[in-house]
């Protein structure tokens, strides 16, 4: 699609949750959500409806493999842009996809290896995540004073 003068690609990425998309803007650069970032990538266990469920992660890790090999194909000088990045001290969060190829040690996995090690490497989820997709999928109201620091609490998306 172009928006403006810009060529986007819309990447279906899943694997860290079944809706998962990244944007090819230009040719220059991804915007990658949840999907990839700089020295990890997104977690396999999260994706599920209200957070409560059990997840395949297996299956996830499977996929969320096959989607990034989607994104590894574009030029090495494209930058990553991810939704945000543990590993970074403040914004902006960029890296070329060659940088971020050379220090993400899980791009460097085979398939099988890649799958075992992201669904056996389960932390533990954040103190605020059943609450939070409980809310995203409406089957929790928040008072609008308790939003902002719901949203602030800890981000942990990154496989660790």
């Amino acid at each position: 699609m172009t928006v403006g003068q810009l060529d986007i690609e819309v990447i279906h990425t899943p694997g860290h949750s079944e809706g998962s998309v990244s944007f090819d803007i230009a040719s220059a650069a991804l915007i990658t959500g949840d999907t990839l970032f700089h020295e990890s990538v997104g977690r396999v266990e999260l994706g599920v409806e209200a957070g409560i469920e059990d997840s395949d992660v297996e299956g996830n890790a499977a996929t969320l493999y096959e989607s990034l090999q989607r994104l590894l194909d574009r030029p090495d000088d494209t930058l990553v842009l991810p939704a945000h990045d543990p590993g970074s001290p403040e914004p902006p969060v960029t890296a070329t996809l060659a940088e971020v190829k050379e220090r993400n040690k899980d791009l460097g996995r085979d398939h099988e290896e890649f799958v075992r090690e992201l669904a056996s490497d389960i932390p533990d989820h954040p103190p605020n995540f059943q609450r939070v997709k409980r809310t995203n999928v409406g089957q929790e109201p928040v008072p609008a004073d308790e939003l902002a620091e719901l949203e602030l609490g800890p981000n942990n998306c990154a496989a660790e």
